[in-house]
């Protein structure tokens, strides 16, 4: 049974027990805190930590001060304010006879208030609002409410913070307080234990290894192809293999794919930092490329071990890359090198994600390509071979990115057919919160 803590104010209580009631066939053991005051989640998160398998906070101020203190040492996740949260807190100041056209609003994602305006067709441009980042966490949103309403230019506040909600009512302001919806609160129960049964059966995964053996033009053509030098090859390569715990087959010429589990994988690779000793190869003059691939089928493990492969040949003569679920992208691995496994760490990057509507590795990957890679000007096209996605996902992303001021459209790449012109974007994380974790 999974041992789910669920941190909230208590203003929350009600919603919260309901959804916690509906979903009571889940096999889910609920441990509930309460605060008064948001910075206790802190507190709450420490106390938890060793009695729980993952935390639900119900919002992401919570989360967000939990995080930065370092606290949280379990898988979570927090309650989002959705889309339809929103809407719902909007046809209520409707029928109060709340003018919306004068509303300021906090904490919601530019992202989601763009999309319900243009749901319902308000004018998203006079709206006065003030999204959450983790970074602002601490920023003063009661007085951005407070000197709107005072000098004329709003009569309403919308705000999703309590603390915020509590100031403005002692200020006798005009103010609601949005909470999500039960809706809301039990899809993200379900999404947190999702993720920690995929998490929790991972070890058991199919993991797929595939090795381009390259020989430099010093070695003679007559040799490579005796049969007695690719025998050699061979049996240096089923050792290899063996050092990998993994079978071996060898699909055509100079192309062989060994299978294992992704448990065993991690245990030799030494949690994907290194990969076996390569020396008795390189003895024989050959170079190897090593593409690695993890996934719940081999077809999805086999398709992140082709582009693992790629990126490995890319990047030069004796590289190994891994791709987990076909979407999180780890190297250059190194044996006895000094190259490192660099794995980018950003709760902004996580709400982009989560608003954009997809996974955290994808758009980690894109911040690599930004920061690493140095590059920073696409297509839908360019993105979804780069991502693997399809071009509609990427097309999201990248409208999603230019809405949220990290990308702008700076031309058009005109086809040689028929079609119609493509959008060429161009990308800027500068100003991204991101730190990177090095796993040496």
């Amino acid at each position: 049974m999974l041992k789910m803590g669920i941190i909230s104010h208590e203003n929350f209580k009600g919603k919260i027990l309901k959804a916690v009631n509906e979903v009571a066939s889940l096999d889910l053991e609920f441990y509930l805190r309460w605060y008064v005051h948001e910075s206790q989640s802190v507190e709450l998160t420490l106390e938890l930590n060793h009695q729980v398998d993952v935390i639900l906070y119900g919002g992401p101020v919570p989360y967000y001060l939990a995080n930065k203190a370092a606290a949280i040492m379990v898988p979570a996740d927090f309650v989002s304010h959705d889309e339809v949260s929103l809407m719902k807190a909007l046809f209520e100041l409707q029928k109060m006879g709340v003018d919306l056209e004068r509303v300021s609003i906090d904490t919601i994602p530019e992202s989601t208030l763009r999309n319900v305006c243009e749901e319902l067709q308000l004018p998203f441009e006079r709206l006065k609002i003030k999204p959450l980042t983790e970074p602002k966490v601490s920023d003063d949103y009661t007085t951005f409410h407070m000197e709107l309403y005072n000098n004329g230019t709003t009569t309403f506040a919308l705000t999703c913070r309590s603390i915020v909600y509590d100031h403005l009512v002692s200020k006798q302001i005009p103010c609601y307080n949005m909470i999500a919806t039960k809706t809301s609160i039990i899809n993200a129960i379900n999404q947190l234990n999702a993720a920690y049964e995929r998490s929790k059966y991972q070890g058991s995964q199919i993991a797929i290894g595939l090795i381009k053996v390259k020989s430099p033009s010093l070695v003679k053509e007559s040799i490579i192809h005796s049969r007695r030098y690719q025998i050699e090859i061979h049996q240096h390569l089923l050792n290899y293999a063996e050092k990998l715990k993994a079978g071996l087959t060898e699909l055509n010429e100079g192309l062989y794919l060994f299978y294992t589990t992704y448990g065993v994988l991690k245990q030799v690779t030494n949690g994907f930092k290194e990969v076996p000793d390569l020396t008795a190869l390189k003895d024989l003059n050959i170079v190897l490329s090593i593409g690695i691939g993890t996934g719940n089928t081999s077809s999805i493990a086999e398709e992140g071990a082709r582009k693992a492969l790629l990126k490995a040949e890319k990047s030069g003569d004796g590289h190994a890359f891994i791709i987990l679920d076909n979407q999180e992208l780890l190297g250059p691995l190194g044996g006895h090198t000094s190259r490192i496994i660099v794995r980018t760490i950003s709760t902004q990057l996580q709400t982009m994600a989560k608003e954009s509507g997809i996974n955290v590795p994808t758009m980690a990957k894109l911040f690599h390509l930004f920061k690493n890679e140095r590059r920073y000007h696409f297509t839908a096209e360019e993105l979804s071979n780069e991502l693997g996605l399809s071009q509609r996902s990427a097309r999201r992303i990248l409208t999603h990115l230019h809405k949220e001021g990290f990308a702008e459209p700076i031309g058009e790449e005109i086809s040689s057919g028929q079609g119609r012109p493509r959008r060429i974007y161009r990308i800027n994380f500068a100003s991204l919160d991101v730190t990177e974790e090095r796993i040496d």
